[in-house]
This record gives structure tokens, C-alpha cells and sequence, in this order.
């Protein structure tokens, strides 16, 4: 007769962990929606940090706003990008 292991399975909230690689100069790692448990996946971390425009900005800065907005139904103050890569280009 083989005995089995009892496991627990009880639900951890997530934790945030810190950056995997640096953090880009005006923008906030703060930023980055704490609900994911990053240490599972640390990937997921960064290209959501990726996507964040820098502090203060928002679509409307962007050059691509009007084709965002318009065609995928992105809002002029949202402060992530809906692409990855970033698409974010400043208005000159």
C-alpha cells in the first residue's frame, strides 16, 4: 500500500516583487497593477511595466491617439499603451 503526500491548496495573495531589470527614468514601478503574482511570472511584470506610458502622460500626447482612439476604442487618458511593444511617439 503506497501512501500519498497531502498538499495544501489554499490560495497566497500575491506578492510584488521588485523589477527584473531596470526601471526607466519617469516612470514608476509603483505604476504596475499589484493583482498579478509576479513571482510566478516575472515576465509578466516587465512587459506590463513596458506598456506604461511615462508619469504625467496620457494618449492624447501620443501621436497615435486619433488612430487608437478611433479605430480600437482606446481613451485619450488612459496611461498604458494597448500595444506591445509600446507604440507611444510624443506629439512634436
Amino acid at each position: 500500500m503506497t501512501t500519498k503526500k497531502k498538499t495544501s491548496h489554499t490560495t497566497e495573495p500575491a506578492i510584488a516583487v521588485e523589477p527584473i531589470l531596470p526601471a526607466v527614468l519617469g516612470k514608476s514601478v509603483d505604476r504596475v497593477a499589484k493583482c498579478y503574482n509576479y513571482d510566478k511570472y516575472p515576465d509578466e511584470w516587465q512587459a506590463q511595466y513596458d506598456m506604461l506610458l511615462p508619469d504625467g502622460i496620457t494618449c492624447k500626447e501620443c501621436n497615435h491617439c486619433d488612430r487608437c482612439c478611433s479605430i480600437f476604442g482606446q481613451n485619450e487618458t488612459d496611461t498604458s499603451c494597448q500595444f506591445h511593444p509600446s507604440k507611444f511617439r510624443p506629439v512634436v
